[in-house]
C-alpha cells in the first residue's frame, strides 16, 4: 500500500509522517523503522495466534469428564 500511495503522490510520507526520530535510511522510499515494525508485529501476531487457537482448545476439553 505505501508503494501505490507513494507511486500516486510522490513525497506523501514525508510531508505527512513526522521523521525527526527516525533513522533517515529509506527503502523503496519507506522508512527503514516502518519495515522493522511490521515484521515484528507478524511475528507477534503468529504467537498471538497460536496462544488464542489453543486457548480455545483447552476450554472445550473442560467440559469432557474424566
Amino acid at each position: 500500500m505505501y508503494l501505490l500511495v507513494e507511486q500516486l503522490t510522490p513525497g506523501w510520507i514525508v510531508n505527512t509522517w513526522q521523521l525527526n526520530n527516525f533513522s533517515n535510511r529509506f527503502i523503496l522510499g519507506i522508512p527503514l523503522e516502518e519495515y522493522v515494525w511490521h515484521f515484528l508485529a507478524g511475528t507477534n501476531a503468529s504467537i498471538i495466534y497460536k496462544f488464542w487457537k489453543n486457548s480455545k482448545t483447552i476450554s472445550n476439553n473442560n467440559n469432557k469428564q474424566y
